[in-house]
């Protein structure tokens, strides 16, 4: 009996006339839009979480507080995890992270030395492996990175650098802003998980930082450590965090000008939920990891919704299946049980399918949209089972009780396709436009953003710049770089060379707090960014100087003197450029060294257009760790050809790692472009979607009326008279989900554009736009089942009348 109802319900299914293989496709795809999703969402929510003991692993966040300023970082003084690991019992025990700046790698094999670029490489303590679980491959765990000059490498490192993962006992050097040393691999571990918020493939031991810097020690105002506790299982975390500020009363981490405090941060909140400065580590936005989830439901709620409607429009045709069962019978569970068993095996066959294309299409996925979609546990297949399924039994209930009460029945015999369905369905295809204008609302504004930042970039002017990343840790590299920008600047077409210590588009050199001019409240102290660059460097990124001079070139400058931007001279009080030149500042962080404004400059956005300009502070330094070489136009299929033969020439030491300044600075809105991309594509498919269901149930709706149109023809009704009122229906549900769907969509786009300090407008063409495309996809999907039944033989319709 089974196996036949279960034939029987495949026949059906596959019955061109049934219209199921519409109903199959649109659930197909959006199950496999679900699918995607899910398995994106998973992993990001799953970050830290391999851990055994991740619960009981917090970052402590160090948050300096000023009279007008908060300064809030992920970077901790060196002394602070163990300080608090000894004043407070419920930290079982800590570990310090700190990343390597401009490092080179030089793989050293017999007599030969290679150079690479390398930046996923942290200064660590022999603790890191006490809180964190990593796979040891080769070496001892005990006491792995005690000792100076040792590390511990993943299997990738070796395979990148010397051909194999048996790498215990072989050897490199690090030349980085920290110093030169060779270290001798101890360990070998399993790569890294890349659901971690660290990422790397290399940790330095802590004690080799120490050898070059004795502030590493115990030091209470370098703040760049990420510093990681372990609490006691049994340990209120608010209680630790209360006796945090008893550490800092007692050390006396505060003064009259600034306060502090430490916090802690459960260690698997990082990755989505921490913007602070000092962050080394992956990240990403949990309110992007939620709205790709409402996407995921909104696209399959929106396919089921295609089901109830096209089955619930099939009423008239299975009139007589559902009379001939309720006279032999048939109660209205049993009805229900039917369409839920269709529901349940259109279900079981779209995911079938949709898994299947997942897996097919998953390589081209992940290259179009530059992620990797990571493998699920049986668990979470267990839970897109039991979602999937869950909604198609709702679905299938909804369905049946549209059929199952015998007064419809009578209201549809009567010729009343709709009756007290005829909201519901109406409230469904209307969700339909609402998430489909929504989305299209969605995607102009985006790319409306995009473009207006790729505008304000093309203000900035940072065409024909190359940028060449340097180390000037040595003395010898430095000669080196001085020979390498004196041949280059020999090159017809070479505008200008300079040097700094950042460039638009990278972090700042430093960022210091307490900052005020003397005379004035040292409480009203503001944070300024730093940046060491050589005489040439407002010339090349085209910064106007406002007032005062520039730096004199070679070495000229007294060390003291500095120029501001416009911004910083505002905070500072100054009321117009001029008026701060000559004043002297007071940097108190700098054990209270003065500083002499010579020059003020225009506001420059040397970080991301989301932000606003920073205060910022240049002082001169002739050379740094990034070359800027402007170049003529003419130049342009030449310029890294003539850079490289003068770098290998002159830097040979160094790897050649350039990029353009331009494509550089646009990366910072990579993030924003994938974004574009992804809602792009879901707004066509839940168009796609909408418009399938659309045209299957204006098919049924209108081959309904067949009988009336004819009627209306003989009576001398016009085509053009037909195809309105055929069409003024969706026309009213269209007008009405463009109504819902503004203010949510201005809403979502309101708080969305709140990232950015530079953003565009919510014009009304937008709005606008959205509708007319809404209402031009409708009248599309219905129109040719309008135009055919219009222009139709009324004859034929009326034959058997």
């Amino acid at each position: 009996m089974f196996k036949t109802l279960i034939k029987y319900k495949f026949r059906k299914i596959f019955k061109p006339e049934q219209k199921n293989l519409v109903n199959l496709v649109g659930l197909t795809i959006a199950l496999m839009v679900f699918i995607v999703i899910f398995h994106v969402t998973s992993f990001e929510l799953s970050f830290d979480k391999f851990h055994p003991d991740y619960k009981d692993i917090y970052r402590v966040q160090n948050t300096r507080i000023y009279k007008n300023l908060v300064d809030e970082s992920a970077g901790c003084p060196p002394a602070t995890g163990p300080t608090l690991h000894a004043e407070i019992s419920d930290i079982t025990d800590f570990t310090r992270v700190k990343p390597l700046s401009n490092s080179v790698i030089t793989v050293i094999k017999g007599s030969e030395r290679s150079n690479y670029p390398h930046n996923n490489l942290f200064y660590a303590d022999d603790s890191f492996f006490d809180l964190f679980s990593s796979g040891f491959v080769a070496g001892k765990r005990e006491g792995i990175l005690s000792q100076a000059r040792t590390a511990v490498v993943t299997k990738s490192f070796g395979l990148k650098y010397f051909g194999t993962e048996n790498v215990l006992g072989e050897h490199f050097s690090c030349n980085s802003s920290e110093g030169f040393d060779e270290f001798t691999i101890t360990g070998v571990i399993e790569n890294w998980p890349e659901n971690s918020y660290l990422n790397f493939d290399c940790l330095l031991s802590y004690p080799t930082l120490e050898n070059h810097n004795s502030d590493a020690i115990n030091n209470w105002g370098w703040n760049s450590f990420n510093t990681f506790v372990k609490l006691n299982p049994d340990a209120n975390p608010d209680s630790v965090e209360q006796q945090l500020k008893d550490v800092v009363k007692k050390y006396h981490l505060f003064n009259d000008e600034m306060t502090r405090e430490f916090t802690l941060q459960p260690i698997e909140q990082i990755h989505l939920n921490s913007d602070l400065r000092h962050e080394i580590g992956r990240r990403s936005n949990a309110s992007s990891i939620y709205t790709l989830s409402l996407i995921a439901i909104f696209i399959l709620l929106i396919g089921w919704v295609n089901y109830i409607n096209i089955a619930a429009s099939q009423t008239k045709k299975q009139l007589l299946s559902i009379h001939i069962k309720k006279v032999l019978g048939g109660t209205k569970g049993l009805q229900v049980f039917d369409s839920v068993m269709d529901g349940i095996l259109l279900n079981t066959i779209a995911l079938a399918s949709a898994t299947f294309f997942v897996k097919i299409l998953t390589p081209s996925f992940s290259h179009l949209y530059d992620f990797k979609i990571y493998d699920l546990s049986m668990s979470k297949w267990l839970v897109i089972i039991l979602v999937s399924y869950a909604i198609s039994i709702v679905s299938g209930i909804i369905s049946a009780f549209t059929l199952a009460d015998t007064k419809q029945l009578v209201k549809t015999r009567k010729g009343n396709i709709y009756g007290k369905s005829f909201s519901l369905r109406n409230a469904f295809v209307v969700f339909q436009f609402v998430v489909s204008i929504v989305f299209i609302i969605t995607t102009t504004l985006i790319i409306k953003q995009i473009n207006f930042l790729d505008e304000k970039q093309n203000e900035m002017d940072l065409g024909n710049i190359i940028t060449i990343k340097a180390l000037t840790s040595e003395d010898s590299f430095v000669q080196s770089q001085k020979a390498f920008m004196n041949e280059i600047n020999q090159i017809p077409g070479i505008l200008n060379v300079s040097t700094s210590s950042s460039v638009p588009g990278a972090n700042f050199s430093n960022v210091i707090g307490g900052i005020h001019p003397i005379g004035e409240d040292p409480g009203k102290g503001i944070k300024c960014s730093f940046i060491d660059i050589n005489e040439n460097y407002f010339d090349i990124y085209q910064i106007p100087i406002l007032a005062g001079r520039n730096f004199y070139a070679k070495g000229a400058n007294p060390p003291q003197s500095v120029l501001i931007n416009r911004k910083a001279a505002e905070m500072f009080g100054f009321e117009t450029p001029s008026e701060s030149i000559n004043q002297e500042l007071i940097l108190r962080e700098y054990s209270g060294q003065k500083r002499l404004i010579v020059g003020v400059v225009e506001d420059f956005n040397h970080h991301s257009l989301e932000e606003p300009v920073q205060p910022t502070m240049y002082h001169f330094f002739e050379y740094g760790n990034y070359i800027s070489i402007k170049y003529s136009p003419t130049l342009e299929s030449k310029i890294i050809h003539l850079c490289t033969n003068a770098w290998e020439k002159n830097c040979s030491s160094q790897p050649f790692d350039f990029s353009f300044n331009d494509q550089y600075y646009a990366s910072q809105y990579s993030k924003y472009r994938l974004f574009s991309r992804l809602v792009t594509t879901f707004s066509l498919l839940i168009i796609l979607i909408s418009s399938i269901g659309l045209y299957a149930l204006a098919k049924f709706t209108i081959g309904n009326r067949v009988k009336e149109i004819g009627v209306r023809k003989v009576n001398g009704a016009r085509i053009t008279e037909i195809l309105s009122m055929l069409n003024k229906d969706f026309v009213k549900r269209v007008v009405i989900a463009f109504v819902i769907a503004t203010p949510i969509a201005y809403y979502a786009m309101n708080k969305w554009l709140e990232n950015f300090a530079y953003k565009t407008s919510l014009s009304w063409w937008i709005f606008a736009l959205s509708g007319v495309l809404a209402l031009a996809i409708a009248l599309l999907t219905v129109s040719w089942q309008s135009w055919r039944a219009a222009t139709r033989n009324p004859m034929e319709a009326l034959r058997y009348e």
